[in-house]
């Protein structure tokens, strides 16, 4: 499994990986954001 990805990744062309990392890092963000959210929601219940 690992291996397919390190072949699949050296085959991305270097501005298509900038692209993926910044697209992974802002689903991320949104991510962290919502469940952020969420918890401090449900911590605001039970305070």
């Amino acid at each position: 499994m690992i291996n397919e990805l390190k072949i699949w990744w050296s085959s991305v062309p270097k501005a298509q990986k900038a692209g993926l990392i910044v697209l992974a890092a802002f689903v991320a963000a949104v991510l962290v954001m919502s469940f952020g959210v969420t918890i401090g929601e449900s911590v605001g219940k039970v305070l």
